[in-house]
């Protein structure tokens, strides 16, 4: 008798908190299955809208603290195997942080022979922008990833074919699949 007296007002209220606390467990697995659904169904639609719209006329500098009258021009240098440049290079300390020059979604976060570990991101006007020779991946570096201007995606390095110069980002635009020159089109962040 005695302890039930006791039980009664400790057990009641930890069954109904651990119910409670069950029950929103639940509801947010669930909403979470749901809104993951939604997102992979309307990913398409929302690729679609954004393909749509006309390229942005200038896009921002890349490099964290870089700005465009440093940049040597380097569209079209002769490369090894009869390869022309298809970018630019924009050096910068290592581990410097890089930003999308405009806004998109990440189609490719890797590495390949020539650029190391390499981010390409497909914006509007189905503009391409490729980041080559990073030293890592940032915290915004994932595939199927929107992503904005002030995000990071990687860090200034000089992986891949690019092991013996000095760090850079190597910053290729492509439209409709053909290299564009991005130096044009490039135009200073703010100031911070």
């Amino acid at each position: 008798m005695h302890l039930r007296r006791f039980l009664i007002p400790i057990l009641l209220p930890t069954l109904l908190i651990v119910s409670i606390g069950a029950i929103h467990l639940y509801r947010t697995e669930v909403r979470t299955e749901v809104d993951r659904f939604i997102e992979t169904v309307s990913f398409p639609f929302k690729l679609a809208r954004l393909l749509a719209e006309p390229a942005p006329p200038e896009i921002l500098m890349p490099v964290e603290g870089a700005r465009v009258r440093s940049v040597a021009d380097t569209w079209g240098g002769a490369r090894p195997d009869g390869r022309s440049h298809e970018g630019q290079d924009i050096f910068a300390a290592r581990g410097t942080p890089i930003r999308p020059a405009a806004r998109g979604y990440i189609v490719r976060v890797g590495e390949n022979t020539l650029g190391g570990k390499v981010v390409f991101i497909l914006g509007s006007g189905a503009r391409g922008y490729y980041y080559a020779h990073l030293d890592g991946f940032g915290p915004a570096a994932t595939i199927g990833s929107f992503v904005e201007t002030e995000d990071v995606i990687g860090y200034v390095g000089n992986t891949g074919n690019a092991e013996r110069t000095s760090p850079h980002l190597h910053f290729g635009v492509y439209q409709d699949g053909e290299p564009v020159n991005p130096l044009p089109l490039l135009i200073d962040r703010s100031p911070p």
